[in-house]
């Protein structure tokens, strides 16, 4: 429910505080669930819903789009190989396919550190 009034009034307040405070937010949030479907079910409150989904952005499962798949490994190699104290330069050819025949089941998290 609060969070529900953060976003309609832009206003919060503190545990055990009366004073109002007004925030500037915006919201980034994602989920697995569909949750047009969890609303109509009374699953999910409608008021957040229609709050979160001002601009969607649907991203495929890794599995319908295996052309980022080598995009995304070496964005991994690039982020974690001077840590390890590595250098890679190729990818073998073998590992690369092995990865690309993976199932994939479930999502890819975006998450940063």
């Amino acid at each position: 429910m609060e969070l529900l009034r953060v976003l309609h009034d832009d206003q919060f307040e503190r545990v055990g505080s009366t004073r109002a405070r007004t925030v500037n937010a915006r919201i980034v949030a994602a989920t697995n669930r569909d949750l047009g479907r969890a609303m109509a079910e009374g699953d999910f409150r409608e008021g957040l819903y229609f709050r979160l989904s001002v601009f969607p952005i649907q991203v495929l499962p890794l599995r319908e789009r295996r052309e980022d798949i080598p995009i995304l490994v070496w964005a991994y190699i690039d982020r974690h190989q001077t840590p390890l104290g590595r250098h890679i330069e190729r990818i073998p050819a073998r590992a690369m396919a092995a990865l690309r025949a993976y199932a994939w089941p479930g999502r890819v998290s975006a998450e940063r550190t």
